[in-house]
Formats: C-alpha cells, structure tokens, sequence
C-alpha cells in the first residue's frame, strides 16, 4: 500500500493498480544467443547416458535456427543435464 502511494503520481494507475503479471523469462532469446555456447557445450559433453547428446544438439539447433520453439524444453534439459554434471560423482548408476 504504502509503495503504491509513493507512486502514484509517477507511474501510470493502469500500471499501479493493474492486474499482477507472471514473470516471462526470456528463454527463447537466451537459448539462441547468451546461453547457446553453454547449452551446446553441456551437452556434448554429456557422458551419463541419461539423456541422448545428439538428439539434445539436434534441438538445440531447430531452436537456434527458428526451425522450433524448444526454449521452456531446453532451459529444462539444460538444467537437469548441469545437475547431473555436478553430482554424477555421488550418484550410484
């Protein structure tokens, strides 16, 4: 209450007292530029056997190439692909 009143004369009402909004996070454009050399570099280097590493970079590159949208797919893969990176040595294949 009090920040909204503090702002309500420099942001816009439609603004301030609009409806709430989920937080988009940008994965399509981070997966094509900024994350894409980390992304392909984690999973060529996929050794557990867990996930497939040329069907991973084969959609890496779809995505890249605006072949598809695979953005919300790949921030998962990559994710679970750095976990396993950083506890491979603990877990008992």
């Amino acid at each position: 209450y009090l920040l909204k009143e503090a702002l309500k004369n420099i942001i816009p009402n439609e603004i301030l007292y609009g409806p709430k909004r989920g937080l988009d996070v940008p994965y399509k454009e981070w997966l094509k530029k900024d994350l894409y050399n980390l992304a392909e570099e984690s999973f060529s280097s996929n050794k557990s056997g867990i996930l497939d590493k040329n069907k991973c970079l084969e959609i890496l590159n779809q995505h890249k190439q605006g072949i598809s949208d695979n953005g919300p797919l790949l921030w998962k893969t990559l994710i679970l692909n750095k976990w396993i990176e950083i506890y491979s040595n603990k877990i008992k294949w």
